[in-house]
């Protein structure tokens, strides 16, 4: 029975084991999830249901049944979460998505995204249900994202390049850079709005090719160059560069690219390309031989004078090498040569002979290596001159240079020599030794006994003539003589056959010449004798580089015989040269004594500031060094139409102190004086002063600052040395009289900037006394009213506080409204209005308050004219030099207004009966400026009034006028009509 009892709970068992076994595989699969799982309960406390998926993700978890920690938010984003999770609660059955930041356990942020759904109604949740997933790495990837956009768009936006993006038809413009503003002459907005926009910019004759261009892009990337029209109409160059972008299933989706603006490459390729043909052009044009070959010896070009030396065209050279075209010795010359070039940095020449055609020809040949920016050669440039002319001229002249030099140095032994006969003896000797000839001589021609061998040199055995006289006086008279004194030459080879007149070849074989060489020497038109060479053993031919030769030697004999006339009038120019030096001499003296002179002047500028001390010194050393009657220095005034003597030094002329000169007296004198020139002139008879005048005027820059004037008696003038020194001498005077200027100009501002500081100082003492005691009046009366709040003694002290209140606030406008003028932000409101309407009670009250002090007051006012002003500023002006009128007037003084309409004009006279003394009107305008002792009321004041009236006066483009005499002072405006808008 007791086995009866016993219960069979196996199956049980078994399904506790599964129920359990399926509860392990839920944990491990909630324990394992990338998702934090957690329900938040009407109470707001939070259950999670998989704490170490929160602990992976935020290497912590929150503890079970407590309140949702926001503190593990990020600040930033802590009230959207509450927000969110608030609005969740009051919407059943919703479900709400929201990012935020959490910080992990290591104190770094890692993005959440949290999906919420509120159960709070199933009554098998009764709870929010979120699961919370980690997007830090999204997140980053977003940011990169963002961040390769943005610089890429920065990059887009900076090259001066558009970058494009088109759809797969070039149907839709997706994407433009800025650039295609500047490119285009439109805006990427443009472009997408009108696609087809780009097509309407090209140019007509590149359209077809573009668009051949374009279909084929949606096959392979491709480049094109044309033309557009920018929207400001100009024609621009623009290169394009495109490519298709492809999908994984390689189907177009894009068409990207850029266009650049190649404007300039392209105007320059154009320039380029003219600069060429005109260099081409050039070179054809020169007439010798240029070619231009590579780095290997290939020909790249040649020109036409080379093409035609060679006899060949250019296709014929062009490209080949030196071993194709020449020799093997040639071209290998070449070659080495070019080898040279490219080592040297230099151009290399030399000279290259050689034979064509039987003929022996020279060339001189120039090469040079052409060198890219970085200095590496790239072509080798030569030029090749044919000088075999030259060098056929050179071998001539070689051959008489030769003789040339002998005949040099025969001439230089000549002008060496400074007697007469040595000179005519050594040039037979060096002739006949040239020439070799058999006899030499020098036929001196004599006035009256016709001439004589006066120098012989003979070979043996032939006979000597020296001294020997040939002709008669009648040889001057002769036809021959004048031929020989126009430079005939006889040039006889062979006397014998030579057709000769029968006397003269007499006289030839007494001489027994065979050939016979007359040249005439010549000093100037006279001829001074015949140089004759004689061949007398044979006949000889005489070579024209002979005859030339003789004929300069006896240019030059001609000048050496001068020598020895030149050396006796040496003698002669020595004593005057002494005499020339002893002058110099005395100039040089002079020269110092004019340079200490100056030097003292400059000491005496740079030491001293006073202006009468310097100009004083200045004119007594110049007067005395120069011996004048008088000197005196003249300033201008200002306007340059009047010069005052101020200073002068006169031991020998009246004074002229103190004397004015109008410009227009001497206009020309003193225009020339103004452009900085000085001027030397003699006094007429009839003028005051005699004699000769040297002015200077005094330079400041540009500036003329007065004149310097010199006398001097009619018996002496100024030499340029003199003149120098005055000039210089005025010029230290202008420098001098600037830093007088100056140094009196420092002090007169010093001075001013110590007067300004006083009255700043008593303008803070005034204004801070003017601003406290309004202030400790309405301080008094309000205390008073404290203590006695009776009826009549609260209206007085009300009336106190009221009165003073107003003086605080008119005081503090005052300064308000100067500032305010000063820096012109006061705007004027301009009306059109009688004097009636301008004045209202103005007068009325002005009457008042000079009747309560016992003066007069009178007003003459065209009340019905009218007049276009600022009312309000003319109306403060009106009111505060009545105010200041009676302020200053002393009792049974006098006030009076007046006001005349004029031609647009209006002039307003303020006056009153006192005086001001007249080193004060300069200054009655300052700001915080009050005339001392002229306050017979004692009302005070802070010197602000004056300086706004006449602020005001210049807004309204009038002007004020001071004057006070005959113990009236007189306040004058004049104030024009001012245009409305």
């Amino acid at each position: 029975m007791k086995d009866q009892h016993n219960l069979d709970i196996t199956e049980q068992k078994r399904l506790e084991q599964e129920v359990w076994e399926q509860e392990e595989r839920f944990r491990a699969f909630l324990n394992n999830s990338h998702d934090i799982l957690c329900r938040i309960d009407a109470q707001g406390l939070l259950h999670t249901l998989n704490p170490p998926a929160a602990e992976k993700i935020l290497g912590r978890a929150p503890n079970q049944g407590e309140a949702v920690p926001l503190d593990w938010v990020h600040p930033e984003d802590r009230q959207n979460v509450a927000n969110a999770l608030e609005q969740l609660k009051a919407r059943p059955g919703e479900t709400l998505s929201f990012i935020y930041r959490a910080q992990h356990a290591d104190g770094q942020w890692v993005w959440l995204e949290s999906l919420c759904t509120n159960l709070l109604e199933d009554p098998s949740v009764q709870g929010i249900v979120s699961s919370t997933r980690d997007i830090t790495q999204q997140k980053q990837v977003e940011l990169a994202l963002r961040e390769s956009e943005a610089r890429f768009r920065e990059i887009a936006e900076a090259v001066p390049v558009v970058f494009f993006v088109y759809s797969a038809d070039l149907s839709q413009s997706l994407y433009k850079s800025p650039q295609s503003e500047k490119i285009w002459g439109y805006t990427a907005e443009e472009f997408r709005r009108k696609p087809d926009l780009w097509k309407d910019r090209i140019h007509p004759e590149d359209l077809p090719r573009v668009l051949q261009v374009a279909a084929r892009a949606t096959q392979e990337a491709q480049q094109i160059t044309y033309r557009i029209f920018h929207r400001d109409g100009r024609l621009r160059w623009l290169r394009t560069s495109c490519r298709p972008i492809l999908n994984e299933q390689q189907e177009v989706i894009r068409i990207v690219g850029i266009t650049e603006d190649i404007t300039e490459q392209k105007e320059a390729e154009l320039a380029l390309q003219e600069s060429e043909a005109r260099l081409r052009a050039i070179l054809d044009g020169i007439p010798f031989s240029i070619f231009l070959k590579d780095l290997e010896g290939r020909y790249l070009h040649v020109n036409k004078t080379y093409l035609q030396q060679r006899g060949c065209k250019a296709e014929e050279l062009l490209g080949k090498l030196d071993s194709e075209l020449f020799a093997s010795e040639e071209a290998l010359e070449f070659r080495d040569q070019d080898q040279k070039v490219l080592q040297s940095p230099h151009p290399v020449s030399y000279e290259r002979t050689f034979f064509r055609d039987g003929k022996r020809l020279t060339q001189w040949v120039t090469k040079l290596a052409l060198r890219d920016q970085q200095g590496s050669p790239y072509a080798v440039c030569g030029i090749a001159v044919d000088i075999t002319p030259l060098k056929q001229a050179q071998d001539l002249l070689l051959k008489e240079a030769e003789r040339e030099r002998l005949l040099g140095a025969l001439l230089r032994r000549i002008r060496q020599d400074l007697d007469l006969q040595s000179i005519l003896q050594t040039t037979v000797a060096e002739v006949r030794e040239v020439f070799q000839v058999d006899r030499v001589m020098i036929y001196q021609l004599q006035e009256g006994v016709g001439g004589f061998v006066a120098a012989e040199s003979v070979a043996d055995p032939w006979p000597s003539h020296l001294g020997r006289y040939v002709w008669d006086e009648y040889f001057q008279r002769d036809p021959c003589y004048r031929k020989y004194q126009e430079g005939f030459v006889q040039a006889v080879g062979d006397v014998a056959i030579a057709d000769l007149d029968p006397c003269y070849r007499e006289l030839l074989e007494s001489f027994q010449a065979q050939a016979n060489l007359v040249i005439p020497i010549r000093r100037g038109e006279d001829l001074w004798g015949l140089l004759v060479a004689q061949h007398c053993q044979s006949s000889r031919p005489w070579q024209g580089w002979e005859i030339r030769l003789l004929q300069e030697l006896s240019d030059q004999l001609a000048i050496a015989l001068q020598q020895a006339q030149l050396y006796e009038q040496l003698q002669a120019l020595n004593q005057t040269l002494e005499e020339k030096v002893r002058q110099r001499t005395s100039e040089l003296q002079r020269s110092l004594q004019f340079e200490a002179l100056l030097k003292r002047i400059t000491d005496r500028v740079r030491d001293s500031l006073d202006e009468a001390e310097i100009l004083n010194t200045a004119l007594r050393e110049l007067g005395e060094n120069l011996n004048a009657d008088g000197c005196d220095i003249g300033l201008y005034n200002a306007d340059l139409t009047l010069s005052a003597i101020s200073y002068e030094y006169c031991p020998r002329l009246g004074s002229a102190l103190h004397t004015c000169i109008p410009f227009a007296q001497y206009p020309d004198l003193y225009a020339q004086l103004l452009r900085g020139e000085p001027c030397i002139f003699c006094l007429l008879p009839d003028a005051p002063r005699q004699g000769s005048v040297l002015v200077c005027p005094l330079r400041d820059g540009e500036q003329v600052l007065g004149d310097l004037w010199v006398f001097r008696s009619s018996e002496e003038s100024f030499d340029e040395q003199e003149m120098n020194l005055v000039a210089q001498v005025a010029n230290q005077c202008a420098i001098g009289l600037r830093q007088a200027r100056l140094f009196r100009a420092a002090q007169e501002q010093v001075q001013a900037l110590e007067r300004l500081n006083r009255l700043k100082d008593d303008f803070i003492s005034t204004v801070s006394h003017e601003l406290r005691t309004p202030l400790t009046s309405m301080k008094m009366a309000l205390k008073m009213l404290q203590m006695d709040p009776t009826g009549e003694k609260r209206a007085q002290y009300l009336a106190i506080a009221e009165r003073e209140c107003q003086r605080e606030i008119e005081l503090i406008n005052d300064l308000l409204d100067l500032q305010r003028l000063q820096s012109g932000t006061y705007a004027l409101s301009v009306q059109t209005l009688t004097w009636r309407e301008l004045l209202g009670d103005l007068l009325a009250i002005a009457e008042e308050q000079a009747r309560a002090k016992g003066q007069t007051f009178q007003a003459s006012v065209p009340l019905e004219s009218t007049l276009t002003t600022d009312p309000l500023l003319l109306g403060r002006i009106l009111r505060e030099l009545l105010h200041n009128a009676v302020k200053y007037t002393p009792v049974q003084g006098s006030i009076r207004l007046e006001v005349r309409v004029e031609a647009n004009r209006t002039r307003i006279q303020v006056r009153n009966s006192q005086e001001i003394p007249a080193e004060e009107l300069t200054r009655i305008f300052e700001r915080f400026y009050r005339i001392p002792g002229n306050d017979p009321w004692k009302e005070g004041g802070t010197g602000l009034g004056l300086a706004l009236v006449k602020q005001m006066v210049d807004q309204l483009s009038g002007s004020i006028e001071v004057s006070s005499s005959a113990g009236w002072t007189t306040f004058t405006l004049h104030l024009p009509e001012l245009p409305q808008f």
